[in-house]
């Protein structure tokens, strides 16, 4: 299933470099905090049940042309030439709606893609944010984002990620972690406890 999945380019913040030997940089990971904050899951929820929703629908309309397609197959011998030239006409009709259908929600500008940008900027406005204002009261010069692949090394204690994630993590309420008898919950047994970040 396709994840919400938000790439940007580097994130240039506020700063001007007034002298090289004060540059000061750092960088995140968009891809980790979109993956460890609590708030993506919501996002997620969302865009997993709209899609859910349109490939219900998209099936609906294949099981149709598919059905229609059939028919035409079976009984164009017992057709008349001008029934089955309506009937020719009707399936080619619907292989068009099916495809403009198809365009219109999972194409490059589709519904997807839109749900999909529109649950993510809420989460980018506020990592933004939190990114201008460590930017500003630290004085960082320029913050990077490692994601796309664009830095091959970096000194320790340049990466921000950790502090950006618990700063967003601290506007989401936490999802409850033990049980009825206030014991921690326990992880299966085939599965491993996960990190916590």
């Amino acid at each position: 299933m396709r994840r919400i999945a938000v790439w940007f380019s580097t994130l240039v913040l506020a700063g001007a470099v007034s002298n090289a030997a004060e540059l000061k940089i750092g960088y995140i990971n968009s891809q980790e905090i979109f993956l460890k904050y609590r708030g993506t899951e919501d996002a997620q929820r969302k865009f997993d049940q709209e899609k859910v929703k349109l490939e219900q629908e998209l099936e609906r309309k294949k099981q149709e042309l598919d059905d229609l397609r059939t028919t035409l197959e079976r009984q164009s011998l017992l057709m008349s030439e001008d029934t089955k030239k309506e009937r020719t006409a009707e399936l080619e009709r619907k292989e068009q709606e099916f495809q403009q259908y198809y365009f219109d929600y999972f194409g490059e500008d589709g519904r997807i893609v839109k749900l999909n940008a529109d649950l993510t900027r809420p989460i980018i406005e506020k990592m933004n944010t939190i990114l201008n204002r460590i930017g500003a009261d630290e004085k960082f010069s320029v913050i990077f984002d490692v994601a796309p692949g664009g830095i091959v090394f970096a000194a320790e204690g340049l990466d921000l990620t950790g502090r950006v994630l618990d700063e967003l993590n601290a506007t989401v309420k936490a999802p409850p972690t033990g049980n009825a008898t206030g014991e921690p919950a326990k992880p299966a047994e085939d599965e491993e406890p996960k990190p916590s970040p």
